[in-house]
């Protein structure tokens, strides 16, 4: 994202370009969001990884291969710090480490239950921000609300941008946004003393639904979801009514990074639920339909059922948003219970445009009795990489902290 939003203003304003009002490159910034692009030295060396051989629908990244390539990144990948938070479950039955989602750190989500935290834990995360944003580092934060009540948050640096004076250091038309020829990277500069300022956002609200204006500030440090299956290979598995698509698992030593899954568009989902339908009128419970279907893909017993990927239209980045929230919730589906296969059908309904269905990793369910599901939130932190050579690693390790942020779901 910051590279597409790099690129628009060298293309607007020139190498070295300063934009005297960042509101005025607002509209770009939002433009970029919708038009993200894999930069071809980044897809050459994904493309590395997905030539991997699948083994059983995993594949394995090999340790020394990823531990070599933050020395084979772009200088530009690594002239900023940066911070996610990793939503992580342990799968009891193997002591894999199952990654549920990404997300931009900076201790976001942790900001908002401070104030039941024990006391000192504000404190703590405000020691860890300035930390991870390195020595010296001028930092503020901005904090829209957007109508949004659950987007309130506290503030956790010295300083903050914001329009009423009386509470805020900065201000809007106090910063600039230039073009830093040394990293090639965008910055906000304070226009009086020509110091540059990280700026955090660490609500909850995507950026994409607040103000346009706010673009450039909400960007400094993008918070946006990390997805990983977009360059997984793809498996095309016949089928009734067409073709399936499976992605394998995506591990690395202990962490499952992705889960297999398996793509199935509406002829095939409608095949299923044909063979669904007509094995319940004369069985009740559809058995046999369903042990084809698994022997036919390769399915375990336990899934999560989610919506197919709506196609690329020209709405916006905000109405796309908008409409993967109104989508179905992931359906947790038990193969080998037959109240779940009695509902199977009418979960599958709804979904016209497609569905998918993820390996459950851990299990939903099977165990001798009750069980509780924990999820953790891990914030890992990486320093910034000076722009002397690109190739050139970084010695110091990356900070890591485990927030206190389980939840049982």
């Amino acid at each position: 994202m910051r590279r597409a939003a790099r690129d628009r203003f060298v293309a607007r304003y020139g190498v070295g370009g300063v934009c005297g009002a960042p509101w005025e490159f607002g509209a770009d910034v939002a433009a970029a969001w919708s038009e993200v692009r894999v930069p071809a030295e980044l897809a050459a060396l994904r493309a590395e990884f997905t030539a991997l051989a699948e083994v059983d629908g995993e594949l394995a990244l090999p340790a020394g291969a990823v531990r070599a390539l933050a020395g084979r990144l772009p200088g530009w990948t690594a002239a900023r710090p940066l911070s996610y938070a990793w939503f992580v479950q342990r799968d009891p039955a193997d002591g894999l480490l199952c990654v549920n989602h990404i997300y931009g750190g900076w201790g976001r989500f942790t900001s908002r239950f401070l104030d039941a935290a024990p006391p000192g834990a504000a404190a703590e995360v405000a020691r860890q921000l300035r930390a991870g944003l390195g020595p010296g580092a001028r930092a503020a934060q901005i904090r829209p609300v957007g109508g949004f009540n659950a987007n309130l948050h506290p503030l956790l640096l010295a300083e903050e941008i914001g329009p009423d004076r009386h509470r805020t250091a900065l201000a809007e038309a106090d910063l600039e946004l230039v073009h830093d020829r040394r990293t090639d990277q965008l910055r906000l500069r304070i226009r009086s003393t020509g110091e540059p300022l990280d700026v955090l956002y660490l609500g909850f609200l995507a950026p994409i639904m607040l103000p346009q204006r706010l673009a450039p500030l909400l960007d400094d440090h993008p918070n946006g979801a990390v997805d990983l299956r977009s360059w997984l290979p793809r498996t095309a598995l016949t089928a009734p009514g067409g073709t399936v698509l499976r992605t394998p698992r995506l591990r690395h030593r202990q962490v499952v990074l992705t889960r297999r899954r398996w793509h199935l568009p509406p002829p095939v989902l409608a095949a299923l639920r044909s063979e669904l339908a007509e094995e319940a009128r004369e069985l009740t419970v559809p058995l046999a339909a369903v042990a084809r279907w698994r022997s036919r893909l390769g399915l375990p017993e336990q899934l999560f059922l989610h919506p197919a990927a709506e196609p690329v239209t020209d709405r916006t980045p905000a109405e796309a948003f908008a409409a993967h929230l109104r989508a179905p919730k992931p359906q947790p589906v038990d193969l080998g219970n037959p109240l779940h296969l009695l509902h199977l059908d009418r979960w599958l309904a709804r979904h016209p445009g497609g569905a998918v269905l993820e390996e459950a990793l851990p299990a939903i369910g099977g165990g001798s009795g009750p069980e509780r599901t924990v999820e953790l939130v891990v914030e890992s932190y990486r320093p910034a990489r000076g722009p002397a050579t690109d190739g050139e690693s970084e010695t110091a390790p990356a900070r890591t902290g485990l927030r206190n942020a389980g939840g049982e779901r």
